[in-house]
């Protein structure tokens, strides 16, 4: 409802098509994969040095139970992008949580056609 008024019916039948949901669904299936041990929607992370807050759109992390593990960060655009943004995230992430040095960062975006 809340997006009703802003793309009406007929755009938002076409966004959240079949084939529209099974292509957003085939662009990164890593994303939906089992492996991960945590996975966060809306991540808030807090950088306590430049006090800024940030929201990590998909946060996903596999321990390996060894002091190292895998972190995927996924930022979902409808528009532009802005690739400072993810390293940002995951520099904040290791300065914050220094128990994922060990750890190996990759981000994506994953683009989503609106318009």
């Amino acid at each position: 409802k809340k997006y009703l008024s802003y793309f009406g019916k007929k755009k938002l039948d076409e966004i959240f098509s079949k084939e529209n949901i099974e292509m957003f669904l085939n662009k990164d299936k890593e994303i939906f994969s089992k492996k991960w041990n945590h996975i966060y929607n809306e991540y808030v992370l807090y950088d306590a040095i430049d006090k800024k807050e940030y929201r990590i759109d998909r946060l996903m992390i596999k321990d390996n139970d060894d002091g190292t593990g895998e972190i995927y960060i996924v930022d979902y655009k409808t528009g532009g992008k802005n690739e400072n943004q993810l390293k940002t995230y995951a520099s904040v992430l290791k300065k914050t949580f220094k128990e994922l040095k060990n750890y190996e960062i990759k981000t994506n975006f994953l683009e989503f056609d609106v318009f």
